[in-house]
Protein backbone atom coordinates (compact mmCIF):
# COMPACT_ATOMS: atom_id res chain seq x y z
CA UNK A 1 0.00 0.00 0.00
CA UNK A 2 1.53 3.35 -1.02
CA UNK A 3 1.47 6.58 0.98
CA UNK A 4 -1.52 7.96 -0.94
CA UNK A 5 -3.58 4.82 -0.29
CA UNK A 6 -2.57 4.82 3.38
CA UNK A 7 -3.57 8.49 3.70
CA UNK A 8 -6.90 7.82 2.00
CA UNK A 9 -7.57 4.82 4.24
CA UNK A 10 -6.66 6.79 7.39
CA UNK A 11 -8.88 9.70 6.33
CA UNK A 12 -11.76 7.28 5.67
CA UNK A 13 -11.31 5.77 9.13
CA UNK A 14 -11.33 9.12 10.93
CA UNK A 15 -14.43 10.23 9.01
CA UNK A 16 -15.93 6.88 10.01
CA UNK A 17 -15.15 7.51 13.69
CA UNK A 18 -16.43 11.08 13.68
CA UNK A 19 -19.64 10.29 11.84
CA UNK A 20 -20.02 6.74 13.03
CA UNK A 21 -21.39 7.46 16.46
CA UNK A 22 -24.81 8.48 15.24
CA UNK A 23 -27.79 6.67 13.82
CA UNK A 24 -28.10 7.40 10.09
CA UNK A 25 -31.57 5.85 9.62
CA UNK A 26 -30.56 3.56 6.76
CA UNK A 27 -32.39 0.26 6.43
CA UNK A 28 -30.99 -3.17 7.12
CA UNK A 29 -30.16 -5.95 4.67
CA UNK A 30 -31.81 -8.39 7.10
CA UNK A 31 -31.83 -12.03 6.10
CA UNK A 32 -34.49 -14.10 7.84
CA UNK A 33 -33.93 -17.80 8.49
CA UNK A 34 -35.96 -20.56 10.10
CA UNK A 35 -33.25 -22.38 12.06
CA UNK A 36 -29.59 -21.72 12.82
CA UNK A 37 -28.55 -24.62 10.57
CA UNK A 38 -29.99 -22.80 7.53
CA UNK A 39 -27.77 -19.75 7.98
CA UNK A 40 -25.32 -19.25 5.16
CA UNK A 41 -23.30 -16.11 4.63
CA UNK A 42 -23.67 -14.43 1.24
CA UNK A 43 -20.83 -14.86 -1.24
CA UNK A 44 -21.52 -11.43 -2.72
CA UNK A 45 -21.19 -8.45 -0.41
CA UNK A 46 -20.27 -8.28 3.25
CA UNK A 47 -22.06 -9.61 6.31
CA UNK A 48 -22.47 -9.51 10.03
CA UNK A 49 -23.79 -12.51 11.95
CA UNK A 50 -24.36 -13.27 15.64
CA UNK A 51 -22.86 -16.60 16.70
CA UNK A 52 -24.18 -17.98 19.98
CA UNK A 53 -21.68 -19.53 22.35
CA UNK A 54 -22.05 -21.25 25.71
CA UNK A 55 -24.45 -20.20 28.48
CA UNK A 56 -22.93 -20.95 31.88
CA UNK A 57 -23.77 -19.71 35.37
CA UNK A 58 -25.91 -16.85 34.08
CA UNK A 59 -23.39 -15.68 31.46
CA UNK A 60 -24.14 -15.93 27.73
CA UNK A 61 -21.24 -15.73 25.28
CA UNK A 62 -21.91 -14.34 21.78
CA UNK A 63 -19.68 -13.43 18.86
CA UNK A 64 -20.47 -10.74 16.33
CA UNK A 65 -18.67 -11.94 13.20
CA UNK A 66 -18.06 -9.38 10.46
CA UNK A 67 -16.70 -10.63 7.14
CA UNK A 68 -16.85 -10.81 3.39
CA UNK A 69 -15.96 -13.33 0.71
CA UNK A 70 -16.01 -10.58 -1.93
CA UNK A 71 -14.21 -7.65 -0.26
CA UNK A 72 -11.06 -7.22 1.79
CA UNK A 73 -12.47 -5.34 4.79
CA UNK A 74 -10.32 -2.71 6.50
CA UNK A 75 -12.86 -0.74 8.53
CA UNK A 76 -16.23 -1.16 10.20
CA UNK A 77 -18.54 0.72 12.50
CA UNK A 78 -21.89 -0.14 13.93
CA UNK A 79 -24.14 -0.45 16.94
CA UNK A 80 -25.32 -3.29 19.13
CA UNK A 81 -28.72 -3.14 20.84
CA UNK A 82 -30.10 -5.25 23.67
CA UNK A 83 -32.91 -5.23 26.24
CA UNK A 84 -31.48 -4.06 29.57
CA UNK A 85 -34.49 -5.56 31.40
CA UNK A 86 -33.38 -9.05 30.23
CA UNK A 87 -29.59 -8.76 30.27
CA UNK A 88 -26.55 -6.63 30.97
CA UNK A 89 -23.35 -6.42 28.96
CA UNK A 90 -20.36 -7.66 30.94
CA UNK A 91 -17.52 -7.51 28.42
CA UNK A 92 -16.56 -6.76 24.82
CA UNK A 93 -13.41 -8.48 23.51
CA UNK A 94 -11.79 -7.48 20.21
CA UNK A 95 -9.07 -9.25 18.25
CA UNK A 96 -5.58 -8.44 19.56
CA UNK A 97 -4.44 -7.11 16.18
CA UNK A 98 -5.28 -3.87 14.38
CA UNK A 99 -7.30 -1.04 15.95
CA UNK A 100 -10.73 -1.60 17.54
CA UNK A 101 -12.80 0.46 19.95
CA UNK A 102 -16.12 0.40 21.74
CA UNK A 103 -18.26 3.27 23.03
CA UNK A 104 -20.27 2.07 26.05
CA UNK A 105 -21.62 5.51 27.06
CA UNK A 106 -25.21 4.58 26.16
CA UNK A 107 -25.00 1.04 27.57
CA UNK A 108 -27.60 1.70 30.29
CA UNK A 109 -30.10 2.31 27.46
CA UNK A 110 -29.12 -0.94 25.72
CA UNK A 111 -26.92 0.51 22.99
CA UNK A 112 -23.19 0.08 22.41
CA UNK A 113 -21.28 1.49 19.42
CA UNK A 114 -18.15 -0.10 17.97
CA UNK A 115 -15.57 0.55 15.24
CA UNK A 116 -12.36 -0.91 13.89
CA UNK A 117 -9.63 -0.22 11.35
CA UNK A 118 -6.68 -2.00 9.74
CA UNK A 119 -4.59 -0.12 7.15
CA UNK A 120 -3.88 -3.23 5.07
CA UNK A 121 -7.19 -4.96 5.77
CA UNK A 122 -8.18 -7.45 8.45
CA UNK A 123 -7.16 -10.47 6.38
CA UNK A 124 -10.34 -12.39 7.16
CA UNK A 125 -13.30 -12.11 9.48
CA UNK A 126 -13.41 -9.90 12.57
CA UNK A 127 -14.83 -11.65 15.64
CA UNK A 128 -16.05 -9.38 18.43
CA UNK A 129 -16.64 -11.36 21.62
CA UNK A 130 -19.59 -10.35 23.79
CA UNK A 131 -20.45 -11.55 27.29
CA UNK A 132 -23.90 -10.88 28.73
CA UNK A 133 -25.30 -11.57 32.18
CA UNK A 134 -28.76 -13.08 31.80
CA UNK A 135 -31.15 -15.28 33.77
CA UNK A 136 -31.84 -17.46 30.71
CA UNK A 137 -30.02 -18.16 27.44
CA UNK A 138 -30.25 -15.31 24.94
CA UNK A 139 -32.45 -15.98 21.91
CA UNK A 140 -32.64 -14.53 18.41
CA UNK A 141 -33.97 -10.99 18.61
CA UNK A 142 -32.73 -10.34 22.16
CA UNK A 143 -29.56 -8.79 20.73
CA UNK A 144 -29.51 -6.96 17.38
CA UNK A 145 -26.86 -5.01 15.51
CA UNK A 146 -26.44 -2.51 12.72
CA UNK A 147 -23.36 -2.30 10.53
CA UNK A 148 -23.45 1.38 9.66
CA UNK A 149 -20.32 1.48 7.49
CA UNK A 150 -17.87 -1.08 6.12
CA UNK A 151 -14.80 -0.04 4.12
CA UNK A 152 -11.95 -1.47 2.06
CA UNK A 153 -8.17 -0.76 2.27
CA UNK A 154 -8.37 1.64 -0.72
CA UNK A 155 -10.85 3.83 1.17
CA UNK A 156 -14.00 2.68 -0.61
CA UNK A 157 -17.21 2.37 1.36
CA UNK A 158 -19.16 -0.83 0.69
CA UNK A 159 -22.60 0.06 -0.62
CA UNK A 160 -25.48 -0.45 1.83
CA UNK A 161 -27.22 -2.94 -0.48
CA UNK A 162 -24.07 -5.10 -0.31
CA UNK A 163 -24.14 -5.35 3.50
CA UNK A 164 -26.19 -8.20 4.96
CA UNK A 165 -27.08 -8.19 8.66
CA UNK A 166 -28.02 -11.70 9.68
CA UNK A 167 -29.91 -11.20 12.95
CA UNK A 168 -30.80 -14.87 13.51
CA UNK A 169 -28.44 -16.54 15.99
CA UNK A 170 -26.04 -19.03 14.42
CA UNK A 171 -24.61 -21.96 16.34
CA UNK A 172 -20.93 -21.95 17.33
CA UNK A 173 -18.82 -23.05 14.38
CA UNK A 174 -20.92 -21.08 11.86
CA UNK A 175 -19.14 -19.43 8.91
Amino acid sequence: MNTSQTSTACLFFFVLLLGGCRDDGRGSGLIETQTPTEIQVPSNGAYGILVVGPFRAGVQELTLRIGSEQFDLSSYQGALRFDTAKMSLLDVVFPKSDFHLVNRLDEENGSVRFAGFAVDGFGGVVDIGLSFESEVPIRSGDVTFDLGVLGTPVGSEIRREEIFEIQEMAKKGAP
